[in-house]
């Protein structure tokens, strides 16, 4: 991995980052790469080892590796083995490290890499958010959120969390039974997500209430880092103002109020 960059250390420090904190990343590196011209492999290398010699041994950076394309299918999810689905090039990177440690859920996974990164992801709940889920622990631990090169309205998955912890109505918990590897055997369990109905028609609205009511209290810090914007914000803060906000509006994560509420028969 090459070596990190003094320019890119002093941007994340001004954005929060602190030795021994737990980082939180959701990126999108493909503009800054485009822009740069440069070796993506290099870049991505760049970025971590910058966030490493910051946040030192003690501190973690997670990434999501989700891989929502495995529900309702037979392939089995190695948590060593299986790609992400959809989570970008960073993400790939975190989990391809020797050191990174992956949570154990087939279809919402977060990887690790540092120190912490056992206390994070290690031993998680079956469901894919709530108690004891890595949304938890990283609430628990005061992790910062860092968005690179997309917006945080668009890539703030712990807004799901929020939303079991209020008790939506226009979600459910369902049961899978999917085959997992563990070490050199495959079993089929139990896991669980927090799915949408399906005959209900939801508009979403972009999580644009729930995050601007967040941003709208100056918790939010925005600079421009080796060609793209970043921004970040403490996940609990977010978590706190979310579930405040979702408590009082149940609906709050929907342009509207849907006409069709199958959840009602």
């Amino acid at each position: 991995m090459t070596a990190p960059c003094e320019e890119l250390t002093a941007a994340y420090r001004e954005l929060g980052v602190a030795r021994g904190r737990t980082v939180l990343v959701a990126a999108n590196f493909a503009p800054m790469v485009e822009r740069a011209g440069e070796n993506r492999h290099a870049l991505l290398g760049r970025h971590v080892q910058s966030l490493q010699a910051i946040l030192g041994p003690e501190g973690a950076i997670v990434v999501p590796t989700a891989t929502l394309n495995l529900c309702n299918t037979d392939v089995v999810f190695d948590p060593r083995a299986t790609p992400s689905h959809r989570m970008g090039a960073f993400s790939e990177f975190i989990r391809l490290q020797p050191d990174a440690l992956r949570s154990f859920h087939p279809f919402w996974s977060l990887t690790a890499l540092g120190g912490s990164s056992s206390a994070i992801v290690s031993d998680v709940s079956r469901h894919a958010f709530g108690a004891n889920s890595v949304w938890s622990r990283l609430i628990e631990a005061d992790a910062l959120a860092l968005h690179i090169g997309v917006h945080p309205r668009l890539s703030v998955s712990v807004t799901h969390h929020i939303e079991l912890v209020c008790g939506v109505p226009y979600r459910y918990t369902k049961e899978f039974m999917h085959p997992v590897r563990r070490g050199d055997s495959v079993t089929t369990e139990p896991f669980y997500h927090f799915c949408l109905y399906r005959d209900s028609v939801l508009v979403r609205d972009g999580n644009r209430r729930l995050f601007d009511n967040f941003a709208s209290g100056g918790r939010v810090s925005q600079a421009t880092v080796a060609r793209g914007a970043v921004w970040s914000f403490p996940l609990a803060d977010y978590f706190r103002r979310g579930c405040d906000y979702v408590s009082r509006n149940l609906y709050a994560w929907l342009e509207r109020e849907p006409t069709e509420r199958p959840w009602r028969r």
